[in-house]
């Protein structure tokens, strides 16, 4: 086939058995009327391809794939897709609207992922019961989530990241009772809804690198309600007020790592996290007010607290036998530091202020 020709789907009248087909970056021409309906798999991935015809009708159809095309337009008959699984149509940045999702009744899998243009979710998509896993990732345009996704109640794993125009998550958000992971890191959300604590199954929730303003009570009160939450990671760092620290955290049992950065107004962790019995790892990034590190868990293995200019002390926590790596960079104001047995990998760099004890008098090297 010659560079450029476009392929005419007309060559795959008499192909009735097919069951698989992958035109990767191939042109095409003509309607996909001509396809099998026996066809399971389809991947069109950075095809020249403004858009679906009405005609397409595959209802075998499994798995689509028509992701890094130049499709304008996705507007199917969802009706004929009743097998259909999985849908992926990642980096189509012509896109502007998901298709009514309709009689597809079988989906799994949603990505829209990369659609730099895709400015509305239809509200059908609230009729997927056996949806999985949703992802709209780097959807700039998104300002708003139907309220009917709350419906969605199969629904593990939902991916917002980079929606850096979506200001808020729907009120009733709470009744995604299967939710186990939220990435909405570089969105524009300033404040979770009050019945975001009833997401007790949500393991992962990051909010890393928020891009607007914030509430003072970012997290509500309900957030003490989330007992499956293993991983939080939060950023403020563009923030241009402070934000209230949740005490709530310090109910947060299942945490093994927490990552907070940011615009904090908080100037000690002695907030009951010696509670979280089984926090591994705790980072702490850019606190300009934090002054003391009081009280910590001794399931800590990893004790992060970077570009922290005003801490001045890390109070005798000689229970964290487990603890393995210390880095406290760019720490200014810090005088000195407690004495630990077990550390492997240490990093101080520029802690001008730091007062460095004898080896025997600050560690023991088994």
């Amino acid at each position: 086939m010659l560079k450029n020709v476009p392929l005419s789907m007309e060559v795959f009248t008499r192909m009735v058995n097919l069951r698989i087909l992958i035109l990767d970056s191939v042109p095409l021409r003509g309607s996909f009327k001509y396809l099998s309906h026996e066809v399971r798999l389809l991947r069109l991935r950075n095809c020249r391809l403004s858009h679906i015809q009405s005609d397409f009708h595959c209802v075998k159809l499994v798995e689509l794939d028509l992701s890094g095309s130049n499709i304008e337009e996705f507007q199917p008959n969802m009706q004929h897709f009743v097998c259909l699984r999985r849908l992926e149509i990642n980096c189509c940045e012509q896109l502007k609207s998901t298709p009514d999702f309709t009689g597809a009744q079988s989906l799994q899998e949603i990505s829209f992922g990369g659609c730099s243009n895709l400015a509305n979710v239809h509200p059908s998509i609230g009729s997927l019961e056996r949806l999985v896993d949703l992802s709209l990732w780097g959807c700039m345009k998104l300002k708003l989530l139907p309220s009917s996704i709350c419906k969605l109640k199969s629904l593990e794993s939902l991916h917002l990241a980079g929606c850096k125009n979506l200001r808020e998550l729907p009120i009733d958000i709470g009744n995604l009772e299967q939710l186990r992971k939220l990435i909405a890191m570089q969105t524009g959300i300033s404040h979770l809804p009050i019945s975001f604590g009833c997401l007790t199954n949500l393991e992962y929730l990051d909010l890393g690198k928020s891009v607007g303003s914030v509430a003072v009570d970012f997290f509500p009160s309900s957030a003490a309600n989330l007992c499956s939450l293993e991983w939080l990671t939060v950023n403020f760092f563009k923030s241009q007020q402070q934000v209230n620290f949740p005490i709530a955290l310090g109910s947060l049992t299942s945490l093994t790592y927490l990552e907070l950065q940011g615009n904090w107004y908080i100037e000690s962790l002695s907030l009951n996290l010696c509670h979280l019995s089984n926090l591994i790892c705790l980072s702490l990034k850019d606190l300009q007010n934090l002054r003391a590190l009081l009280k910590l868990p001794p399931s800590l293995k990893v004790l992060g607290a970077i570009d922290c200019e005003s801490l001045e002390k890390i109070a005798d926590i000689s229970n964290l036998r487990g603890l393995e790596s210390l880095y406290i960079p760019n720490c200014k104001s810090l005088v000195e530091l407690p004495r630990w047995e077990n550390l492997e990998c240490i990093e101080m760099t520029n802690c001008s202020g730091l007062r460095i004890p004898s080896v025997e008098n600050w560690c023991q090297v088994s």
